[in-house]
């Protein structure tokens, strides 16, 4: 979006909402300006206003949008429908109980979020050796909510500007060469230390 289409948005929502901006010296609406271009410079115009257009259609509350709250619009419609949580679960245990020695293979045709939560084919040839009543309670609980959260983190960055996606990779191998670990990072370990948790009570 260039910024004469953000500031065609902006008047938009100024006619929606005139007695939010009627206070806007130059300065501040420059700014304002700034803001909504810098969050949708990288989507078309009319996706952006296809946002706008939703939430005007369904706020009750009478203030314009966060621009967070229209890129949430936007996401919203434009991504394809996800996996439940169970759904995902049916796939991994459908996985574990069919791979008997091919459990690489059958790691390697898993969706891509299963498999980042998973972690590698050898967290599935472990669940294949546990109890069947620890895997159908403690192990699936712990993968289910490990699967939320790791949607919920993967939406998250979908939001953020392709640009500044960009740099994560970077920024992560940084936190790792220094001993740190991102707070929303899913793990194989976090899924395992849950259920070392989960089998002493």
């Amino acid at each position: 979006m260039k910024k004469s289409e953000t500031v065609d948005c902006l008047m938009y929502l100024d006619a929606a909402y005139p007695n939010a901006y009627r206070r806007f010296d130059e300065k501040k609406a420059e700014t304002l300006v700034a803001v909504w271009y810098n969050t949708f410079s990288e989507y078309p115009a009319e996706m952006v206003m296809v946002g706008i257009q939703g939430y005007i259609s369904t706020d009750t509350s009478g203030f314009p949008p966060a621009p967070g709250q229209v890129m949430k619009i936007i996401q919203n419609l434009t991504r394809q429908q996800e996996m439940t949580s169970m759904e995902a679960w049916s796939l991994v245990k459908k996985a574990v109980n069919s791979a008997r020695d091919k459990y690489e293979e059958v790691f390697n045709n898993l969706p891509p979020l299963i498999k980042k939560v998973i972690g590698g084919h050898h967290q599935l040839m472990s669940w294949g050796n546990v109890r069947e009543e620890e895997f159908e309670t403690v192990i699936q609980s712990n993968f289910m909510r490990a699967y939320e959260a790791e949607k919920k983190r993967q939406s998250q960055i979908e939001m953020i500007p392709e640009r500044i996606r960009k740099l994560m990779p970077e920024r992560r191998e940084h936190e790792r060469i220094n001993g740190g670990r991102g707070g929303n990072e899913i793990s194989c370990d976090q899924v395992e230390q849950g259920t070392a948790e989960g089998t002493d009570n």
